[in-house]
């Protein structure tokens, strides 16, 4: 290797970027090596997620952001995606997460389409994980016992990912609601794909963990037919569509549709949230009774297989010395998009805890008036220790709460 090929930075003295993986809304994705800072020569890939430089001076973006990494660093969980670190470096906000080398759901149903099958051992498999990772999230507590209220929001094919060992992730909490997280959740605010809403969040109602319980039906539906639950013309055609409750019967749309596993997908898609299962465990209790009074055997090694059918065989992208024609590129992009020091938000600035979920600072003073929360019944009021409260450091930036946006315009029905 010649002396040019050695002269690309390292991201956070750690990270070789190796290729832009994907760029979206409001980040990007770059494949990376990460290299142990304790173990010369050990290394391993991960994914760095950064916020785009159009938006990396605005204060709210940044903790919505921060807030993605934290709620996804607390979810330790197989069938949620790892994260590992967070910072800023040269300019960037970003955190890494663990790759996952496989494809999204979406592209399986695809496939599946073009087969024109979906093994209904592969279809429950999938929806077991889902629920797991959905319901690990919803139960997360705050240090003190209280539940933090965490909701996904954005349950789409695009958002779980099938690894090429079979297994299955949850992805990108981006949107997350957390409980009492108002400037996530303001009236008229709509998060996540249109076609894989519930009613409440069309509507623009209160939303719970019931939301995602909808959203897995949507995707148990999709994968069980083979079509789109939701379609039309344009977003508010689809809706009107969700917020009327206008759907066909599974079985209209695939013949051979088993009438108990019908009756599950149709109880997680009512439109009513209290004539849904309740909770996306109860939901996985439903479709186990259902595997297990059918006989249906659940394969790991199968999923495996039936994802190589469905998109062949991608090999691993391990890195090497040799420079990928990627890397420069990535590289390039990553310092072009790097904002001058004195226009980036610094990463103390936001103060956005999820370990004891104090908020008050993203919330502002609204916040304080809310009254004290009271204690948890498991823990006796004698042993519970206050601390007292911390004067906020002089000269450190507050950061701005989002505004509420204007009420959305009167929907067609």
């Amino acid at each position: 290797m010649d002396a040019e090929e050695t002269t690309l930075p390292l991201i956070a003295g750690r990270y070789r970027l190796l290729r832009v993986l994907a760029v979206g809304g409001m980040g990007e994705l770059y494949l990376a090596s990460a290299q142990d800072e304790e173990i010369e020569g050990l290394e391993h890939l991960v994914v760095i997620k950064r916020i785009l430089p159009e938006y990396a001076s605005d204060p709210s973006v940044v903790t919505m952001f921060l807030i993605e990494a934290r709620i996804a660093a607390r979810l330790d969980h197989p069938n949620v995606v790892r994260v590992y670190d967070m910072g800023r470096a040269d300019g960037s906000v970003y955190f890494t997460m663990e790759y996952l080398h496989g494809t999204d759901l979406n592209r399986l149903i695809e496939g599946a389409r073009r087969l024109r099958s979906f093994p209904l051992q592969h279809v429950l498999t999938i929806a077991l994980g889902i629920c797991a990772g959905l319901h690990f999230a919803h139960e997360m507590r705050r240090v003190d016992g209280r539940p933090m209220g965490i909701v996904h929001r954005d349950v789409s094919p695009s958002n779980v990912f099938i690894t090429f060992q079979g297994g299955i992730k949850l992805v990108d909490f981006g949107i997350a609601k957390v409980a009492s997280s108002s400037q996530m959740t303001q009236a008229g605010m709509r998060k996540g794909k249109v076609a894989y809403m519930a009613p409440e969040q069309v509507l623009a109602g209160p939303i719970d963990r019931r939301t995602d319980v909808f959203a897995i039906g949507i995707l148990l539906y999709e994968m069980v037919t083979l079509t789109d639950l939701f379609d039309g013309p344009n977003e508010y055609e689809i809706m009107e569509q969700i917020a009327e409750g206008r759907l066909q019967l599974p079985s209209s749309r695939r013949d051979g549709i088993h009438p108990d596993l019908e009756a599950i997908i149709l109880k997680a898609l009512a439109h009513n949230p209290r004539d849904r299962y309740q909770t996306a465990d109860e939901l996985a209790q439903a479709l186990e009774q259902f595997v297990h009074d059918n006989q249906i055997t659940l394969s790991l090694v199968g999923l495996r297989n039936f994802v190589k059918q469905i998109v062949g065989h991608a090999p691993f992208p391990w890195y090497t010395d040799d420079r990928d024609p990627g890397e420069a590129d990535a590289v390039d992009r990553w310092f072009r998009g790097a904002l001058p020091l004195e226009e980036s938000v610094e990463v103390e600035d936001v103060e956005v805890s999820l370990n004891d979920m104090a908020l008050d600072d993203v919330l502002g003073d609204d916040a304080e008036e809310q009254g004290p929360e009271e204690p948890p019944p498991d823990i006796p009021d004698d042993e519970l220790v206050t601390p007292p409260p911390q004067p906020r450091p002089r000269g450190l930036p507050r950061v701005v709460p989002l505004q509420p946006l204007p009420p959305p315009p009167p929907l067609p029905w």
